[in-house]
């Protein structure tokens, strides 16, 4: 059996915006940074900034999104796979915020499985 290679890329950076997409190999956002939110939940999309090199173009990448809550209880959110379609420094993806936060400071973090770097990762304040 072949073992897949370890992620070559390096998630270095996470941030929440009120819309981001990428164009051009270029990061587009508007509202970025979040750093709190109160119900309802507006939309939110996920700005990953990203340290790539030639031969990640073409390759899938599972991406792992935990949260740590104000208790210090953490778990994981979500999970999906990462295409690298471009040698784009950035990736953007939609991100519906937990439906089940409440009150107090949460940390989220952004890892890729099989890596073993330290995670990107982002505060939110909610109220």
């Amino acid at each position: 059996m072949e073992q897949e290679a370890v992620p070559a890329m390096v998630i270095t950076g996470a941030f929440l915006a009120d819309y981001a997409e990428v164009r051009g190999e270029k990061l587009y956002c508007e509202g970025g940074a979040w750093s709190d939110v109160s119900r309802p939940w507006p939309d939110a999309y996920l700005a990953l900034l990203l340290d790539t090199g030639p031969d990640d173009v073409g390759r899938t990448y599972q991406l792992v999104i935990g949260v740590t809550g104000p208790d210090g209880e953490q778990r994981d959110y979500a999970s999906g796979m990462m295409p690298i379609r471009q040698r784009a420094m950035v990736a953007t993806m939609p991100f519906p915020i937990p439906p089940d936060l409440g009150a107090g400071r949460y940390g989220f973090q952004c890892r890729l499985i099989g890596q073993d770097r330290a995670p990107a990762v982002f505060g939110l304040h909610v109220y």
